[in-house]
């Protein structure tokens, strides 16, 4: 329950800051007109001059200023066995009764006037105040010395020494304790008002010991991390946001997309992005302690290749067919992606003859085939994919066959099946192969050429076993076994095109066959019409997006345009003799399919033949105004008149 308070305390307005200690802390030998000011008037003073938020805590009250709340009491020992003039008995009562988030301590004077010091004592209260809250911050006091005896000075030096040793100890620990010397801070001929006690000037002298420790760690917060500015569409986001500052600062998001969430003590912003576009975030980061910290950014919320389901198989009876089962489900832009490893003593019987989903023909990915070869006699493990796009599925989602099968009868055939959506409807963008023998681990590097890509792979081993993943980003989709040999499949998205590894890991060294490829995500749609004023289509329109696609319109006038995710630029129809309104589009990172995009045939408008419709165009209907002739007679009504200037001023 302490903590919890605790925690809400240091986060919130203020810093409770509690003075405990003898009459010292409670301020005796100053002057005041409403009781002993001490230290604390001075230190108080400093800290709001500062511009610190504090709060001055404890059950007793002494002083002429604002806060004068504090846990001195006159005459008290840090422990005096058998007696209440015990801090160290009080202590977890008092905190409970008024928390605090930092406790000066300044206690033992009274102990050595009795030759009962011990330093062990105070470690006693440091407990005390780590039972009711180890995030309590404490400032120890070396305490002052005194003038009265000799001996007792030395009894005082002796004790800051043995307080010191066992702060280091518990420091050294883990303990969160600062120690200040305020032995040394004084002039004892000048500072004192009597043998034990400060005047203004030694309490002054020791606010400023007090303030120099408490500016040394009170700070305002300030973020250290760089925020994540990409997510992808139905892929979990997350940003620990890093702040550092004291009290412990608190999180707040003061702008953010729907569903987005922050925690308040930690930092971590997670969210699950179910549309793409471009979403402000604003971070607030405070302690309590001016200026609160903010961080804005944009987060970019692509779409990306999405996973459907996975399927597999294995066979080690001879035979020169695997098939299996695999459910496809009804997304866009799916590929299914199948992947074999095949082991016999026949290299010719290896070859596969036919794959095939729901009876439709599978292509080979070009340059995935991988044999590996070894032993005495000689076996050869031999690994490929191949590829089925979206034309080609079964347009309703549901359980279909998947066949493979060989040239002749081999010993050993495992198989997987790896369905996704929203890909690109092309042959694979890289592939890489990899084998050797011998070994119970490959890697496999393979150069991924667009941001989000994912990489598929197929993994054959000459021994029967599990594999493992064995790169960062790697899901696996399937791992069965034959008789003898083993085949594994997974999925690794990649963000950004580059270099990327997969890696596995067999339970038995043999021979290992590899075969990888990267599918690039499904590229964005602009899309749209361009027609006549009459609404009449416009077949044989070049419609271009910069240097990357164009397209042509059909007899409906329909172009479709295809960019890629974030794309920026313009996008421009061209025809001779035709003029149209707009001349171009613009765009700005790309994020979504862009519809209705459509355009218009202006030329019959253009009728000053400069190119453009402007005030020119204008002045040649005023000029035919009310007369007969096809100038300017758009509707063909043999009159120049306000139905004409509509339809004009809808062209322009």
């Amino acid at each position: 329950m302490f903590l919890g308070y605790i925690l809400a305390g240091a986060a919130g307005s203020e810093i409770r800051i509690m003075p405990l200690g003898d009459s010292i802390t409670e301020g005796y030998g100053s002057t005041s007109s409403d009781g002993y000011n001490g230290y604390r008037k001075p230190l108080y003073l400093n800290l709001t001059a500062a511009g610190y938020n504090v709060d001055f805590v404890g059950g007793e009250n002494a002083g002429d200023f604002p806060d004068p709340n504090h846990e001195g009491h006159g005459g008290w020992h840090a422990e005096k066995y058998g007696t209440t003039y015990d801090i160290n008995d009080q202590v977890y009562g008092w905190l409970v009764a008024h928390p605090a988030d930092i406790v000066l301590l300044h206690i033992g004077t009274n102990d050595i006037s009795e030759n009962g010091q011990d330093a062990n004592e105070l470690s006693d209260i440091l407990n005390e105040i780590d039972r009711f809250s180890t995030i309590t911050k404490v400032i120890l006091a070396l305490i002052i010395n005194r003038t009265d005896d000799s001996n007792k000075v030395l009894e005082t030096t002796q004790f800051n020494i043995d307080v010191n040793n066992m702060a280091q100890n518990r420091i050294a620990a883990g303990d969160d304790i600062i120690i200040v010397d305020m032995e040394s801070a004084l002039n004892y001929t000048t500072d004192m008002h009597d043998y034990l006690h400060p005047n203004n000037a030694g309490y002054a002298k020791m606010a400023d010991v007090w303030f120099d420790a408490l500016d040394s760690i009170i700070n305002p917060p300030l973020i250290t991390s760089t925020p994540i500015t990409n997510a992808t569409v139905s892929q979990p986001y997350q940003y620990d946001v890093d702040a550092n500052g004291y009290p412990e600062p608190t999180y707040a998001l003061i702008s953010s997309p729907n569903g987005m969430t922050i925690d308040q003590n930690t930092g971590l912003i997670e969210w699950f992005p179910t549309t793409v576009g471009d979403f402000n975030v604003t971070v607030e980061v405070s302690n309590g302690q001016p200026p609160d910290a903010n961080q804005s950014f944009v987060i970019k919320v692509d779409h990306t290749i999405e996973f459907d389901a996975a399927s597999s198989n294995a066979n080690g009876s001879d035979g020169n067919t695997l098939s299996w089962q695999h459910t496809i489900g009804d997304g866009d832009k799916r590929i299914l992606v199948v992947g074999i490893a095949g082991e016999d003593d026949n290299m010719n019987d290896l070859v596969i003859s036919s794959v095939k989903y729901n009876d439709v023909n599978m292509t080979l990915v070009e340059d995935s085939s991988i044999t590996v070869s070894s032993g005495s006699p000689v076996y050869h493990m031999k690994t490929e994919l191949y590829y089925l796009l979206d034309a080609n599925l079964p347009f309703l989602s549901g359980e279909y066959t998947v066949t493979v099968t060989y040239n002749g009868d081999i010993m050993e055939r495992c198989g997987g099946a790896i369905s996704l959506a929203n890909v690109e409807q092309d042959v694979r963008e890289a592939v890489a192969t990899n084998s050797n023998v011998d070994q119970n681990t490959i890697s496999t590097n393979i150069t991924t050429q667009t941001d989000n890509a994912w990489v598929v792979d197929v993994v054959g081993c000459g021994d029967t076993g599990s594999f493992l993943t064995n790169a960062g980003g790697m899901t696996e989709r399937f791992d069965v076994n034959s008789n003898s040999s083993a085949t594994a499949g997974s999925t690794k998205p990649v963000e950004l095109a580059q270099e990327t590894t997969m890696s596995w890991t067999h339970s038995v060294a043999n021979r290992l066959a590899h075969s990888a490829a990267a599918f690039a995500p499904a590229p964005y749609i602009i899309a749209g019409y361009i027609s006549e004023p009459n609404d009449a289509p416009v077949e044989g329109v070049l419609v271009s997006a910069d240097a990357n696609v164009a397209d042509t319109t059909d007899p409906d006038g329909y172009y479709e345009v295809l960019v890629p995710s974030g794309w920026s630029g313009t996008v421009t129809p061209t025809k001779d003799g035709y003029l149209f309104a707009p001349s171009k589009r613009t765009y700005n990172s790309v994020t979504t399919d862009l519809l209705s995009q459509d355009y218009m045939d202006i030329i019959l408008y253009d009728l000053y033949s400069d190119g453009i419709i402007d005030w020119l165009d204008l002045k040649v209907i005023c000029d035919n105004w009310l007369t007969p002739g096809p100038e300017a007679d758009f509707n063909g009504d043999n009159v120049v008149n306000f139905l004409d200037f509509a339809e004009f001023a809808l062209a322009w």
